[in-house]
C-alpha cells in the first residue's frame, strides 16, 4: 500500500488535495449564449446557465471526509469558473 503525505492539522492527505483538484479541473462549463438574450434580463440568462452548474455538481462527488472549509473552496472555484465562462459568453464586465 502507498502512504501519502498529508496535512494532519487539517486531515486531508495530498491524495485528497489531488482528487479536489481533478474535480475542479474535469468541470468545463460550455456557455451558448441564449437565443432570445436580447430579450431577457441578465438574472434570467444567469438562472438559464445554472442548470448546468448544479447538474455537473449532482453528477460528480468530492472525495468523502473532506472538510467544511476545503469543500466550500472546491465549490467555491467551480462557481468562479461557471461564472467567468457565462460572463464571457455575453460579453459581461466582470467587476469581482
Amino acid at each position: 500500500y502507498e502512504i501519502y503525505q498529508c496535512d494532519w492539522s487539517s486531515d486531508v492527505c495530498s491524495s485528497d488535495l489531488a482528487a479536489v483538484q481533478a474535480y475542479i479541473d474535469g468541470f468545463t462549463p460550455s456557455i451558448t449564449p441564449h437565443p432570445d438574450a436580447s430579450l431577457l434580463t441578465r438574472q434570467e440568462l444567469w438562472k438559464h446557465h445554472l442548470d448546468e452548474y448544479y447538474r455537473w455538481q449532482f453528477d460528480h462527488e468530492l472525495p468523502r471526509g473532506l472538510s467544511r472549509k476545503d469543500r466550500q473552496a472546491a465549490d467555491s472555484a467551480l462557481y468562479t469558473k461557471h461564472r467567468a465562462a457565462v460572463y464571457a459568453a455575453y460579453g459581461w464586465e466582470d467587476h469581482q
